[in-house]
Protein backbone atom coordinates (compact mmCIF):
# COMPACT_ATOMS: atom_id res chain seq x y z
CA UNK A 1 0.00 0.00 0.00
CA UNK A 2 0.96 3.21 -0.61
CA UNK A 3 0.68 6.57 0.78
CA UNK A 4 0.28 10.07 -0.68
CA UNK A 5 -0.62 13.17 1.42
CA UNK A 6 -1.50 16.51 0.38
CA UNK A 7 -2.66 19.73 2.14
CA UNK A 8 -4.59 21.91 0.21
CA UNK A 9 -6.11 24.83 -0.26
CA UNK A 10 -9.39 25.82 -2.78
CA UNK A 11 -9.53 28.61 -5.15
CA UNK A 12 -11.21 31.89 -4.83
CA UNK A 13 -13.99 31.18 -7.42
CA UNK A 14 -13.97 27.80 -6.24
CA UNK A 15 -14.98 29.29 -2.57
CA UNK A 16 -17.68 31.50 -4.01
CA UNK A 17 -19.29 28.11 -5.49
CA UNK A 18 -19.05 26.60 -2.33
CA UNK A 19 -20.72 29.39 -0.12
CA UNK A 20 -23.65 29.79 -2.68
CA UNK A 21 -24.00 25.95 -3.12
CA UNK A 22 -22.87 24.48 0.19
CA UNK A 23 -22.45 21.45 -1.08
CA UNK A 24 -22.56 17.77 1.38
CA UNK A 25 -18.91 16.89 2.78
CA UNK A 26 -19.36 13.90 0.85
CA UNK A 27 -20.04 15.82 -2.53
CA UNK A 28 -17.46 18.10 -1.47
CA UNK A 29 -14.76 15.65 -1.05
CA UNK A 30 -15.57 13.15 -4.06
CA UNK A 31 -14.91 16.52 -6.48
CA UNK A 32 -11.42 17.08 -4.43
CA UNK A 33 -10.75 14.05 -5.05
CA UNK A 34 -11.62 13.96 -9.05
CA UNK A 35 -9.94 17.37 -9.44
CA UNK A 36 -6.48 15.37 -7.54
CA UNK A 37 -6.54 12.46 -9.60
CA UNK A 38 -7.24 14.15 -12.92
CA UNK A 39 -3.82 16.22 -11.40
CA UNK A 40 -2.28 12.95 -10.72
CA UNK A 41 -2.45 11.75 -14.42
CA UNK A 42 -6.09 9.51 -14.26
CA UNK A 43 -8.12 8.72 -16.46
CA UNK A 44 -11.49 8.96 -14.56
CA UNK A 45 -14.10 6.74 -16.48
CA UNK A 46 -16.81 6.90 -13.97
CA UNK A 47 -17.77 8.85 -11.08
CA UNK A 48 -21.04 7.91 -8.41
CA UNK A 49 -21.58 4.97 -10.60
CA UNK A 50 -24.86 3.44 -9.16
CA UNK A 51 -26.56 -0.01 -9.17
CA UNK A 52 -28.58 -1.56 -6.86
CA UNK A 53 -26.03 -2.87 -4.86
CA UNK A 54 -23.94 0.44 -4.12
CA UNK A 55 -22.63 3.12 -5.34
CA UNK A 56 -18.73 3.50 -6.68
CA UNK A 57 -17.42 6.59 -6.00
CA UNK A 58 -14.69 6.77 -8.66
CA UNK A 59 -13.49 4.87 -11.33
CA UNK A 60 -10.33 5.49 -13.23
CA UNK A 61 -7.36 4.22 -15.21
CA UNK A 62 -3.70 4.98 -13.42
CA UNK A 63 -1.83 3.37 -16.34
CA UNK A 64 -2.62 0.40 -17.52
CA UNK A 65 -4.47 0.08 -13.90
CA UNK A 66 -8.19 0.15 -13.41
CA UNK A 67 -8.63 2.02 -9.82
CA UNK A 68 -11.60 2.00 -7.99
CA UNK A 69 -11.52 4.70 -5.68
CA UNK A 70 -13.32 5.17 -2.31
CA UNK A 71 -13.79 8.91 -1.02
CA UNK A 72 -14.59 9.57 2.61
CA UNK A 73 -14.77 13.07 3.92
CA UNK A 74 -14.76 14.04 7.65
CA UNK A 75 -14.98 17.51 9.34
CA UNK A 76 -11.54 18.46 11.04
CA UNK A 77 -11.26 17.98 14.09
CA UNK A 78 -12.51 14.62 14.39
CA UNK A 79 -11.83 11.68 16.86
CA UNK A 80 -11.77 9.10 14.17
CA UNK A 81 -9.97 9.21 10.48
CA UNK A 82 -11.97 8.80 7.44
CA UNK A 83 -9.63 5.37 6.86
CA UNK A 84 -11.22 3.84 9.72
CA UNK A 85 -14.90 4.14 8.03
CA UNK A 86 -13.95 1.47 5.87
CA UNK A 87 -14.33 -1.81 7.36
CA UNK A 88 -14.81 -5.30 6.51
CA UNK A 89 -18.09 -5.38 5.50
CA UNK A 90 -17.97 -1.89 2.84
CA UNK A 91 -14.70 -3.50 1.21
CA UNK A 92 -16.77 -6.63 0.52
CA UNK A 93 -18.83 -4.12 -0.94
CA UNK A 94 -16.86 -2.81 -2.65
CA UNK A 95 -15.37 -6.07 -4.04
CA UNK A 96 -19.14 -6.58 -5.46
CA UNK A 97 -19.25 -3.14 -7.01
CA UNK A 98 -16.32 -3.83 -9.28
CA UNK A 99 -17.08 -7.12 -10.06
CA UNK A 100 -20.30 -5.85 -11.37
CA UNK A 101 -18.73 -3.04 -12.71
CA UNK A 102 -15.74 -5.21 -14.58
CA UNK A 103 -18.95 -7.55 -15.73
CA UNK A 104 -20.76 -4.52 -16.98
CA UNK A 105 -18.31 -2.62 -19.38
CA UNK A 106 -15.95 -6.23 -20.09
CA UNK A 107 -13.08 -4.87 -18.10
CA UNK A 108 -11.40 -8.42 -16.94
CA UNK A 109 -8.53 -8.13 -18.75
CA UNK A 110 -7.36 -5.35 -17.02
CA UNK A 111 -5.38 -5.16 -13.72
CA UNK A 112 -7.93 -3.76 -11.07
CA UNK A 113 -7.22 -2.33 -7.36
CA UNK A 114 -8.96 0.02 -4.77
CA UNK A 115 -7.64 3.20 -3.55
CA UNK A 116 -8.96 5.42 -0.88
CA UNK A 117 -8.84 9.07 -0.03
CA UNK A 118 -8.99 10.27 3.06
CA UNK A 119 -10.00 14.05 3.40
CA UNK A 120 -10.81 15.95 6.71
CA UNK A 121 -11.83 19.55 6.38
CA UNK A 122 -12.43 22.60 8.77
CA UNK A 123 -13.80 24.73 6.39
CA UNK A 124 -14.77 23.39 3.29
CA UNK A 125 -11.86 25.58 2.26
CA UNK A 126 -8.74 24.27 3.43
CA UNK A 127 -8.15 20.05 3.37
CA UNK A 128 -5.91 17.32 4.06
CA UNK A 129 -5.87 15.20 1.76
CA UNK A 130 -4.66 11.51 2.18
CA UNK A 131 -4.26 8.89 -0.95
CA UNK A 132 -3.46 5.50 -0.17
CA UNK A 133 -3.11 3.33 -3.17
CA UNK A 134 -3.99 -0.39 -2.99
CA UNK A 135 -5.73 -0.20 0.30
CA UNK A 136 -8.15 -3.37 0.15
Amino acid sequence: MELVSRSGKISLWSRLFVRRARPSYGRWGEWIALGYLLREGFDVVARRWTCRAGELDLVGFDGPELAFVEVKTRRKPTHIPPEYAVGPRKAAQLELLAQLFMRRYELYSFPARFDLIALETPDLIQYELRHYKGFL
